[in-house]
């Protein structure tokens, strides 16, 4: 039921370090794909600065299973709640 930080918030310019970190992600039984987003909000809420690029990766197989929401439209519709409320 939860979600894994695989990179915290910060100016890099080591593309490296960032791919190799991609390279190292497997996969496991199931997608909560709620909890990756809104862990990825947290991080970037906390990390926000309006001179930089504020972005979110989030990688799945794409099969949302697990999880408050498992429907496509209730992520996209709380994604919208959190994009007006910031």
């Amino acid at each position: 039921d939860e979600a894994s930080v695989i990179f915290e918030s910060e100016r890099t310019s080591n593309s490296e370090e960032i791919i190799n970190k991609i390279n190292r992600l497997h996969t496991i039984a199931s997608t909560n794909m709620w909890a990756g987003l809104s862990s990825a909000v947290s991080v970037l809420s906390r990390s926000y600065h309006p001179d930089y690029s504020n972005v979110i990766l989030l990688f799945s197989d794409g099969e949302v299973n697990l999880g408050e929401y498992t429907a496509t439209h209730d992520i996209i519709d709380r994604v919208k709640e959190y994009v007006v409320r910031e």
